[in-house]
């Protein structure tokens, strides 16, 4: 029973979440008109050395200064 009950708290554990948001000021101009669709893709390290794709932000568009919605990652 006591080897269960340390699984079962390391699993609880894993349940965390981290709540971020980000902006970003003066992005390059990066269309014809002067502006950008900004977005952000967020990555985990896997333990073979690849990347997975664990968060995209949504696409603001037409700005250099954006501001994106706040999101949850569990850690």
């Amino acid at each position: 029973k006591g080897g269960r009950g340390g699984t079962r708290k390391e699993l609880n554990c894993c349940r965390d979440a981290v709540l971020m948001q980000f902006c970003a000021n003066t992005l390059d101009k990066e269309d014809f008109f002067g502006k950008s669709d900004p977005f952000l893709v967020f990555y985990r390290s896997n333990k073979d050395g690849s990347f997975t794709i664990c968060h995209k932000t949504e696409v603001v568009k037409n700005t250099i200064n954006p501001v994106w919605q706040a999101f949850k990652i569990s850690v």
